[in-house]
């Protein structure tokens, strides 16, 4: 509606002012920019952005002798594995001490505003803040943003209950969610709550007839040149198809860098997009393609058929592959 929205937030503060409920919205700029527009309820993050480069120069760390050899050890593992020449001490003495700063700001700034509860989009990246809630008592809350499994290192917590750093609620979008793995958290805390962005959008293309023979290709970042070699190396098989491949939005700009993309484009009937109405698109498509992306979980809102690239990644989808059955090329 010719608005910038969060998808994932806009229908919690909708619930909170029609129960005529106060609430503060913080925001972080996006590629140092805030392109949303200004509200009364709205604060901004640059303060503590600011202040953690200028004060992390007063912040003193003393590492204790265990935990120095273990970074060492860390460090010269990591260099042997990946032929870098990598300071990871001094990359976590860095990011030590903004957690400090970033701590401490939100302890002032939450005793100022006494919250009764607090929900963010993204849970990992944001242990100040959780952690400072925790010690203040007031609930944290995560609203599930994309895909998680046993291998996305913001979810998983093997063999520890321990969750300093984690929401102590999650509201997931439905049942699949709530049982796809066992988080730091009691079950009951794992909260189904809709997707109601995607439940909307939904409704608008209800009766959208799909394209016969059509597929939609999703790149993801990491792995896009990967995905392309693999359509190259398939062509033969997917070639029936009008396909469509899309960029992921972190690599919009990065378009002419893949240039097999151009061979397709010239010789198949292959068109490569960027910022589209992803749901009239699913609306319309007969397959989807990809590997992990958060997309193919709402491509099946819209009965689209999966194809999965068997490519770094697909671990990602054991629980899909088991429940939905997709073709693996």
């Amino acid at each position: 509606e010719n608005e910038l929205r969060d998808p994932y937030s806009y229908f919690i503060k909708q619930d909170l002012k029609q129960k005529n409920i106060k609430f503060i919205e913080y925001e972080s700029p996006y590629k140092g920019l805030y392109t949303r527009k200004k509200e009364p309820t709205k604060k901004y993050l640059d303060k503590i952005l600011i202040l953690r480069n200028i004060k992390n120069i007063f912040v003193k760390i003393n590492l204790d002798y265990i935990t120095e050899k273990k970074i060492d050890a860390l460090n010269k593992e990591l260099n042997i594995a990946t032929c870098f020449k990598l300071n990871i001490k001094k990359f976590l003495i860095s990011n030590v001490k903004k957690f400090i700063i970033t701590y401490n700001f939100y302890i002032n700034e939450l005793q100022k505003i006494n919250p009764k509860k607090i929900f963010v989009v993204v849970s990992y990246g944001k242990g100040e803040l959780i952690k400072a809630a925790k010690k203040l008592n007031i609930k944290v809350i995560e609203l599930q943003h994309g895909t998680f499994s046993k291998y996305h290192l913001g979810y998983s917590f093997p063999n520890t209950k321990k969750n300093t750093y984690f929401p102590d609620e999650l509201y997931v979008w439905n049942s699949y969610w709530k049982n796809i793995i066992t988080l730091p958290i009691p079950k009951k805390n794992v909260i189904i709550y809709p997707f109601k962005y995607l439940q909307t959008e939904k409704e608008k293309y209800l009766l959208n007839k799909k394209n016969k023979n059509s597929l939609i290709i999703f790149g993801q970042g990491g792995i896009t040149d990967k995905i392309i070699e693999k359509i190259i190396e398939k062509i033969d098989t997917i070639k029936k198809y009008d396909i469509t491949f899309k960029l992921h939005p972190n690599e919009y700009h990065m378009a002419n860098n893949y240039e097999k993309l151009n061979y397709l484009k010239e010789r198949y009937n292959f068109k490569i997009v960027t910022d589209i109405n992803i749901y009239e698109h699913l609306s319309l498509a007969e397959y989807q393609g990809g590997v992990f992306s958060t997309v193919l979980y709402e491509g099946l809102e819209f009965n689209c058929k999966t194809i999965l690239f068997d490519l770094p990644g697909i671990e990602y989808m054991d629980e899909f592959i088991k429940k939905y059955k997709p073709i693996i090329i």
